[in-house]
This record gives C-alpha cells, sequence and structure tokens, in this order.
C-alpha cells in the first residue's frame, strides 16, 4: 500500500502536536471519559483518541483496542486529518482507501471507521477521535452529530489542558522567582553571606535539629577590631572592601559544614556542627585570627586588623540551643 497522504499544513501540524506534550503521556481521565461516551452512544465495540505523529499513530486513549500505536501509512486517521469534517468508511472492504490496509485484510479486520479530526490552536488537526466496528454498519445524521459534539469536546480537553499547563509553568516561574527575591532578602548584598535574618532563620534550624539528634555546635560572635576608625578615617568604601576580603578569609578559613554569617555592621557569626571541645575552638579561633594577620590592601594602603571573638556551647553552657543564637 502507498504512504499516507500529508496535510499541506503538515510542518506546523507536527509543531502544534509537540507543543501539547501529549505524546506518550500516561491515560488521563478526561480524555478516557470521551471515549468511553463514544463507544457507548454510537454503539460502537471500539473508540480512541488518536494522535498523528510524522511517522506513526499514538493512541491517548482507547476502549476495546488492543494496539497503543501503528505505523503512519496504516492509520485510518492519516487520512482523516487531510480534511474537515468527518470521515466515514461503511465498509472497509468496498472503500478505496482502506481496502488494502492491514488492519483491514488482517486482525483486528477493521470493515466499519468514522473519525472526526481534532483541532489544536492554530486550526491545525492534531489527531482523531474515532469508532470503529468488525462488521460494516450504517452512520445516521444524528450519529454524526454525536460523534462531531465529542470530536469538539475532545479538543477542548486539549486546550484546557495546554492553558493548565502553561498556568503551572508559569506560577512555577513566578514561585521560583519569589524564592530567589526571598533569598536576595535573607542576604548580605555586599559579601553574599546571610544577613541577620538569614542567620535567624537558621536558628530554628539549628537549634531543632541538635535537640532531634542530641548533638552539640558551638558558635563563635566575631567583631573586626576598630572597625569604626578605618570608615572613618578612609571611608566607606575602603570600609566596604574591607568586610568584603574579611569574609573572603574567614569563609576560606571555616570547614565546608560551618555556617558563617554577616549580622551587620562589623559583626560575623559561625556555627560550628559537632564542635564543643574547649580545645578545639580554642584552635580554630586561633586560625580565624591568623587569616587576618596578612596586610590588607585598601585605597592603596596597607591596614592590619584584629578580631574579637566570643564562644558560647551548647549544651555546655545553656541546655536550650536558642538562647546561642539570639
Amino acid at each position: 500500500m502507498t504512504s499516507a497522504l500529508l496535510p499541506i499544513d503538515e510542518p506546523e501540524r507536527l509543531r502544534a502536536l509537540r507543543g501539547l506534550q501529549l505524546l506518550d503521556t500516561p491515560a488521563e481521565e478526561a480524555f478516557d471519559r470521551i471515549t468511553l461516551l463514544a463507544s457507548r452512544l454510537l454503539n460502537a465495540p471500539m473508540a480512541a483518541i488518536s494522535l498523528v505523529d510524522s511517522d506513526r499513530q499514538w493512541l491517548k486513549s482507547r476502549v476495546g483496542v488492543d494496539f497503543s500505536e501503528t505505523p503512519r501509512e496504516f492509520a485510518f486517521c492519516a487520512n482523516t486529518i487531510l480534511h474537515p469534517g468527518l470521515l466515514v468508511a461503511h465498509d472497509t472492504l468496498c472503500d478505496p482507501r482502506f481496502a488494502a490496509n492491514p488492519l483491514v485484510l488482517h486482525a483486528p479486520y477493521l470493515r466499519f471507521y468514522a473519525g472526526v479530526p481534532l483541532i489544536a490552536a492554530g486550526g491545525h488537526a492534531v489527531g482523531v477521535l474515532f469508532v470503529m466496528d468488525v462488521r460494516p454498519r450504517s452512520f445516521t445524521a444524528e450519529q454524526r452529530e454525536l460523534l462531531a459534539n465529542l470530536g469538539t469536546m475532545a479538543a477542548e480537553v486539549i486546550q484546557l489542558r495546554c492553558a493548565r499547563r502553561e498556568l503551572e509553568a508559569e506560577l512555577l516561574e513566578r514561585r521560583e522567582a519569589n524564592e530567589v527575591n526571598a533569598a536576595g532578602e535573607l542576604r548580605d548584598p555586599l559579601t553574599g553571606l546571610p544577613n541577620r535574618s538569614g542567620f535567624q532563620q537558621l536558628r530554628g534550624l539549628i537549634a531543632g535539629r541538635s535537640m532531634e539528634e542530641h548533638r552539640s555546635f558551638s558558635l563563635l560572635f566575631l567583631n573586626i577590631n576598630r572597625f569604626k576608625v578605618v570608615n572613618e578615617s578612609l571611608g566607606h568604601q575602603a570600609g566596604d572592601q574591607l568586610l568584603c576580603e574579611v569574609a573572603r578569609r574567614l569563609r576560606a578559613t571555616v570547614r565546608s559544614v560551618d555556617i558563617l554569617s554577616r549580622l551587620g555592621a562589623d559583626e560575623f557569626a559561625i556555627v560550628l556542627p559537632n564542635v564543643w571541645d574547649p580545645k578545639e575552638l580554642e584552635l580554630i579561633s586561633r586560625s580565624l585570627h591568623d587569616a587576618m594577620k596578612p596586610a590588607f590592601q585598601l585605597e592603596a594602603q596597607e591596614l592590619r586588623i584584629s578580631l574579637s571573638i566570643g564562644a558560647s556551647v551548647f549544651p555546655g553552657d545553656t541546655t536550650d540551643p536558642q538562647v546561642l543564637t539570639e
């Protein structure tokens, strides 16, 4: 038999079909309800909603049909999408379009077919709602109208599905944008570290996890000594440069599991999970002090700074971990 003829809008039709994102998707109740109605109202043992792809016909929904797809050249629906309106073959063996079709000459031995194109946005026929029988039969004007109306319903379901998918995508995009904005509100724009609000949100997580897992942690509070003098003598731009460099050195010194935050002005805080031994805390503090020893180059000037560091331990200093993060 010859290959299926192609609609004049075939490239655009295929783009519209792929844009629906329906091919090879699981069964959906909205489509299954329509095929079941078509089968019962038209007294047809077989009914289906097909999507006509470039080289195959794939069935999105089916009743009484054993196959889920066929080559396009075997598909009666490939002829249905060529013209608007219904296509009806009362007896396929007497219809030159289908008499040599393998689905007619061999199992399932189809002898009757009626299908209506499903028109997507843009006016392209992307698929077909059809009914079939293994016996030749008549198809009344009332039955034609019923099939046409059910086809309109199926096309509307497709459009509603697309609209819902687009809405969900838009909502997801908005939610992601809101999350990005929220994340920005919780970060210090100068150093990129969590700010005080971000640190306070982390507080609940830190405290809750510590209580649940019966684990200890330590908290270091750091201040840059004489930072106000730097701002007043060298200007705020130099002060900002100093803060960024201090944050960089602290980040390079702490472990990847530690949480470094800038609380404001010259204040920083570091959460140290699973650290509670005073000797270990002393070593960590010393390494932070050492990180500040190399001179800072600010506004063509060389500057040396130091830190003041305070430490608290849960549960050593308190049995309430949230107290450490107030």
